[in-house]
Parts: C-alpha cells; sequence; structure tokens
C-alpha cells in the first residue's frame, strides 16, 4: 500500500495515457462504472492508496479473486489501452475534502496524463422541467479539454452529448451539479494545472445504481472505444445481488 502523496510512486511510461476516476456520488454511478471498466477490460491491479482524508475500508475480491482484500482506494491499470482506472470505495471525511483532492491532483500532475476523465452523477430530484425528457447524460470540462476535443475526431461534442446546462437563476446555484460529490473542486483544481478534464454524469437518484453504471459506460464506450461493442462490457462477480437492477432501471437516451 503506498500513501497518496509526494512520496508516491512515479510512472513514466504513462506519459500521454488517459485516467479515469470516479467522484463519489449519487447513485455510486462512477464508482460501479469504474468496477464494469476492471472487469470488462481485465485491469491489472496495481496497488492500494492510503490518505488519512479517506474512511478505511476492507472487503473481499470484488472481481471474483478472493485472494485480493480491496480498500478504499486501488489503482489499476490497462496497458493494452495506455489507460490507467482509479477506483475509490469510500467517502472523504467530513471537512478533510480539500486535503484529498490537492494530494490527487498533484499525484495526476506528476503522472504526466495526456487526459482525465471523472465518472459521477448528478441528483435526479434538482432537475429543471426541460431536463425531464430526453438525454439523462450530461458532461462538463475545463478549457484543456476544450482544446483537445476539437483535435479529436470522436468527441463529446462530435456525438452531439448534452453540455451540462447553467443555473436557470443565481438563486438556484446552490442545487447546480448537486449530488456529484468533488467534481467542482477536481475540475477546478485539475483545470489550474493545464490538465484535460471532461466529467461525464448521469441524473440518477439514490441507491445502487447499476444499470445507469453500465449505460455510462456503454456511451463512455462510444467516445474513448475501450471494447469493441457493448456487449463487450462485463460486470464484476461483486454485482450478483444487485444484477436484478439491470433490467428494471432508467434509461440513458442515446
Amino acid at each position: 500500500m503506498e500513501r497518496l502523496d509526494s512520496t508516491s510512486t512515479q510512472h513514466p511510461e504513462w506519459k500521454g495515457w488517459a485516467l479515469i476516476q470516479p467522484c463519489v456520488s449519487v447513485g455510486h454511478v462512477g464508482q460501479l462504472a469504474i468496477d464494469v471498466l476492471v472487469a470488462s477490460l481485465h485491469a491489472e491491479r496495481l496497488c492500494s492508496f492510503y490518505h488519512p482524508s479517506l474512511y478505511p475500508v476492507c472487503g473481499s475480491g470484488a472481481y471474483g479473486d478472493n485472494r485480493c482484500l480491496n480498500s478504499a482506494l486501488e489503482l489499476y491499470v490497462c496497458r493494452e489501452k495506455k489507460l490507467v482506472l482509479l477506483q475509490q470505495r469510500s467517502t472523504c471525511i467530513p471537512g478533510k475534502q480539500a486535503g484529498f483532492c490537492t494530494a490527487l491532483s498533484e499525484w495526476i500532475e506528476r503522472q504526466s496524463f495526456s487526459q482525465v476523465v471523472i465518472l459521477s452523477s448528478l441528483d435526479s430530484q434538482a432537475r429543471r422541467d426541460s431536463q425531464l425528457h430526453g438525454d439523462q447524460l450530461r458532461y462538463v470540462c475545463n478549457s484543456a479539454a476544450e482544446r483537445q476535443m476539437g483535435e479529436m475526431e470522436v468527441s463529446p461534442k462530435t456525438l452531439l452529448w448534452t453540455y451540462l446546462e447553467p443555473p436557470a437563476e443565481p438563486s438556484s446555484e446552490a442545487a447546480h451539479m448537486l449530488g456529484c460529490g468533488l467534481v467542482k473542486r477536481m475540475l477546478s483544481l485539475l483545470g489550474d494545472r493545464d490538465i484535460a478534464t471532461t466529467v461525464v454524469f448521469p441524473f440518477s437518484q439514490a441507491g445502487v445504481q447499476c444499470a445507469e453504471a453500465v449505460q455510462t459506460v456503454a456511451r463512455l464506450n462510444q467516445w474513448l472505444q475501450l471494447v469493441q461493442n457493448d456487449s463487450g462490457l462485463t460486470c464484476p462477480a461483486s454485482w450478483a445481488v444487485h444484477m436484478a437492477s439491470l433490467t428494471s432501471g432508467p434509461q440513458l437516451v442515446s
């Protein structure tokens, strides 16, 4: 286990690779989506991270290998796709979010990733009337990602994804991006470091939203082309208790 600080291992071979990470959010969509990516890409577990801002957790192997214990913050790598996956299984201790976000953004900067994708979710109860129908997926990005997308053949822009609408009026600012966790803070910190960062999040609700996680990964796959087609997406063994939700959850319109 490594500490998430300035002593963490730097990986020069990752320069130019992509990082996908979750933010703990409503419905756990981002974390569940990382589960799907790890299982689908057969990503290699590299290490666990320790940071004092996170509640410690420990559980049996999420991906079917009971010889391995899972912890609060874990790192996976898919060398074939030049992709690093960060899984976060617990939330921050109240009042310590800033320290965790700073340490994580500094670690990301040291690895020289070409782009960062944050998977999260938005509280569906905070939707405006105009957001109740149609595509329930949204994205936001910083200026570095905007420049990068201008050079991509396939991007959220070319796929006509909906950019998250601004608050309807100043008084509704508090409800804007409600439920998305530490997204605003991470987007700001990575933007200050000029690291191309895109946040992908559906509107969701409380619970364990496995269906929305799979649908979010399917949409992400349209952009990043991580598996050949959606039939290549695999749910991890630890989802056995929640599999019923995959046939009954709300749909994201593509």
